[in-house]
């Protein structure tokens, strides 16, 4: 990878335009990859990049839907799906105490599946959360996903018997 080879932009009100030329011409006076920049700009002005972010919405849309309805109808008993139509995450709230959300956890892990402790981005102390990642998967792989989730949860609710 080329360390000049950077691509950027910003969709700014009017009255910053020329500051932001300013500013950008005092930090860096020689812009890099001018090429690829002129050349974003005309995907961008045809309007390649709203197409593309039409057709990424729509995937992710597909596959954000398709999670959430595995996990309603496989794991019903474990996460309150919270609600969202964008995004390329899924968080959810964890329905049990926090021993059995760390036993979960650390089970889903030993089956293979990892996913984000979301009561990192919490303001305030509530319930275990989670953040699941969905983008980068196939259908297949979410099924597959959660089906070792559920072993997991087997395993869990097994242990606090």
């Amino acid at each position: 990878m080329v360390a000049s080879f950077r691509l950027g932009y910003a969709v700014l009100p009017p009255s910053l335009v020329q500051p932001l030329i300013a500013a950008k011409a005092l930090y860096e006076p020689v812009p890099p990859a001018l090429l690829e920049q002129r050349a974003l700009a005309k995907f961008m002005a045809r309007g390649g990049y709203l197409r593309h972010l039409r057709r990424l919405t729509r995937l992710y849309g597909e596959r954000h839907a398709f999670f959430v309805r595995e996990m309603e109808r496989e794991l019903p008993e474990t996460f309150i799906m919270q609600p969202g139509d964008a995004g390329l995450h899924i968080y959810a709230t964890w329905k049990g105490n926090i021993e059995s959300y760390e036993r979960f956890k650390a089970l889903a892990l030993e089956e293979g599946v990892v996913f984000r402790d979301a009561m990192r981005y919490r303001l305030t102390p509530g319930p275990p959360a989670v953040c699941f990642g969905f983008a980068h998967l196939e259908k297949e792989e979410i099924q597959e996903g959660i089906r070792r989730m559920r072993l997991a949860w087997e395993k869990c609710i097994f242990s606090f018997r």
